[in-house]
C-alpha cells in the first residue's frame, strides 16, 4: 500500500479527479468537502498526506497546524 490521503477541498471535481489518480496508484484516499469535518477525521484517523485548500470553509491551512501540534 502506497499510503493514506486526505483531500479537503469545496470543489466537487478536483478532489474527484486527484482521488482516482492517486487510487489507481495504490493510495487510500478519504475526501471532505470543508474543514468543518477536519477535527472529527483527524481525531480517528491518521493521514501521510492531505491536500487543503486554502480557501475551504471551516479551517485554514495554518489552522489546521496548529491543531496538529497542538495535540
Amino acid at each position: 500500500m502506497a499510503g493514506k490521503v486526505l483531500i479537503v477541498d469545496q470543489d466537487p471535481n478536483y478532489p474527484e479527479i486527484l482521488k482516482v489518480l492517486l487510487e489507481k496508484r495504490g493510495y487510500m484516499v478519504a475526501v471532505l468537502e470543508d474543514g468543518y469535518q477536519i477535527g472529527t477525521v483527524l481525531d480517528s484517523k491518521t493521514f501521510d498526506i492531505i491536500f487543503l485548500d486554502s480557501q475551504t470553509g471551516g479551517i485554514r491551512g495554518k489552522g489546521l497546524l496548529a491543531k496538529s501540534f497542538d495535540s
